[in-house]
């Protein structure tokens, strides 16, 4: 029953593709070849985007030995990206799907419902935080030696650092999910909440680009204030820049994190679930 949940987790994620939200109707081939290209394009845009700023990133940390701040930096940036990216469709796969009355009224476990719906989610999260993440990691390949090691544990943190963004994700979709189980509007829920999201996410995003300008043009001052005062993501860069305690640090913390967010989804799912359904 799993498998065939996950798959219909994925036909939804691919819906936009296939079929036309507005009308429902489904798209002629050419229509969603031109959709893949097009939003294929836009991917590689944003991906080239962050290759050009890890190239300048990385050029002026490495030779100075402070590796880790490059990598806090960068994943910090996947974190944001993959978390605020994902988060419009965070709410709508986990509390919003059309079939939620016919699966709860099936022999199905709750529980099984749930880590298919977590499964898509990790995934959308996982590939918006790619765009990131993936493109800085190659190119501290192409001008640092992370020797075998390093590369194992960097390409392992693709995956873990998708389960910060998973947590962050369903964290914020509660939110919203509660806020909508309060207020019986859907329309007034999905404004609100997107443009809260957006502002949020562009005072982040602002705010990055001026810290990355900052900590570029006086590292040595900023290094050492960062270390004292983000902890987490101070061990994130630090792990991926080789040292195992903060590697051990940083993946406990987020392994927690998970387990703390998945116990609230677990507890509260069908409860809300059952509420949004009635939202217009």
């Amino acid at each position: 029953m799993f498998k065939v949940l996950l798959k219909k987790q994925f036909l939804e994620l691919n819906k936009f593709y296939y079929q036309n939200t507005k009308t429902g109707q489904r798209r002629s081939k050419k229509s969603a070849v031109t959709q893949v290209i097009l939003f294929a394009f836009i991917m590689l845009i944003v991906a080239a985007s962050f290759f050009a700023v890890s190239m300048g990133l990385v050029s002026a940390f490495h030779p100075v030995g402070l590796d880790w701040l490059y990598f806090f930096i960068m994943a910090l940036l996947s974190v944001m990206f993959g978390a605020f990216g994902s988060v419009f469709n965070t709410y709508a796969s986990l509390y919003k799907p059309s079939d939620n009355d016919l699966l709860f009224s099936l022999p199905i476990k709750t529980d099984t419902i749930i880590a298919a719906r977590l499964v898509s989610v990790y995934l959308m999260g996982l590939m918006y935080e790619a765009l990131v993440i993936v493109p800085a990691l190659v190119v501290y390949w192409i001008k640092a030696d992370a020797g075998i090691i390093g590369f194992i544990i960097q390409f392992a943190m693709i995956f873990v650092i998708g389960l910060l963004v998973l947590a962050i994700s369903v964290a914020l979709g509660y939110v919203v999910a509660l806020l909508s189980s309060k207020i019986k509007s859907k329309a007034f829920i999905s404004v609100i909440s997107s443009v809260l999201i957006l502002v949020l996410y562009y005072f982040i995003y602002f705010k990055a680009q001026n810290m990355i300008s900052a900590v570029a043009e006086n590292s040595a001052y900023y290094a050492g204030k960062i270390k004292d005062s983000t902890f987490f993501f101070y061990h994130l860069g630090n792990g991926m820049a080789g040292d195992i305690k903060s590697l051990l640090i940083s993946c406990s913390l987020i392994l927690l994190l998970c387990v703390i967010v998945c116990a609230v989804l677990r507890k509260s799912f069908f409860k809300l679930s059952t509420e949004n359904a009635h939202t217009k």
